[in-house]
């Protein structure tokens, strides 16, 4: 059975008033249903995984990582808040929304000065469940510029094994 992968990018990048400090730029990759050992990055030598290794390669790799709940809207809401999803509301049912109450990365790195600009082709996290909180741009799965993208990306399957 083929495993659809879903990205968030949360490309943050610095927004600096001329003269500002230097500051880093922020790249914050979410892949939702990825096992660490498919990824060169974590050791496996047969991946096809090229541009996510030579992020990792370039910037910081997390080794230890813990899901806070078995599926995808906690999680993701847990990981840009630094709160549990009990805390946040999201545990039950499917049409439950991050609070606007809550302040995510996004919101702490634009009120840094940072321009933020996110994008999933997730439909779990789209803006209608307020996971666009934060950002100066936000593009989702309904966003005619993701749907165009995702239909005009060449598709290419590469296996180890008989698929």
């Amino acid at each position: 059975m083929a495993r659809a992968l879903c990205f968030l990018a949360a490309v943050l990048a610095a927004g600096c008033a001329p003269g500002a400090p230097a500051r880093p730029n922020v790249v914050l990759v979410i892949a939702d249903t990825l096992r660490a050992d498919a990824l060169g990055a974590y050791g496996n030598r047969l991946a096809a995984s090229p541009e996510l290794d030579a992020i990792a390669a370039a910037g910081v790799l997390c080794e230890r990582v813990v899901a806070p709940c078995s599926w995808t809207r906690p999680s993701i809401g847990a990981l840009l808040t630094g709160q549990y999803p009990r805390t946040l509301g999201l545990y039950e049912e499917e049409d439950e929304i991050l609070k606007e109450s809550c302040r995510t990365l996004a919101d702490r790195l634009r009120d840094l000065g940072y321009a933020t600009y996110g994008a999933t082709a997730n439909p779990m996290i789209n803006a209608a469940f307020h996971f666009d909180q934060g950002f100066d741009v936000y593009l989702d799965s309904v966003s005619p510029e993701i749907r165009g993208a995702a239909r005009a990306a060449p598709r290419r399957v590469t296996c180890s094994a008989p698929c």
